[in-house]
């Protein structure tokens, strides 16, 4: 019974070895898969931006980049203590509901929004 439980034990650590063995290389593997993978979709990104120049996702981003202008320059010069009534008032009404409901207890800061 003794060599029994002895080889049992010994064939215990040898596979505790192996799997830790395993997962060492399986992490290893994931992360060159990641690293892959990152690259693949920034190259992808860059393609499809030189490919898709003159494409229908281009008219959206531009009035997507000059809404974003109009409100930079509609929020400018708001004080620490703003008001979401004083946000509102700026930006003549055009704001969600929804947004207005879960902006109540903050403060409008100049610069938060790029942080």
């Amino acid at each position: 019974m003794r060599v029994r439980d002895d080889l049992a034990t010994m064939f215990c650590k040898r596979v505790a070895t192996k799997i830790k063995k395993a997962k060492t290389e399986l992490e290893e593997i994931r992360l060159a898969e990641r690293g892959i993978t990152e690259a693949l979709i920034g190259n992808y990104r860059v393609v499809l931006k030189d490919i898709d120049a003159d494409g229908p996702a281009q008219p959206a981003l531009a009035k997507a980049a000059e809404m974003t202008a109009e409100t930079r320059v509609a929020l400018e010069g708001l004080d620490e203590e703003a008001s979401a009534d004083e946000v509102v008032r700026r930006l003549g009404g055009k704001v969600s509901p929804a947004l207005l409901a879960s902006s109540r207890p903050w403060s409008c800061r100049p610069g938060a929004w790029a942080r």
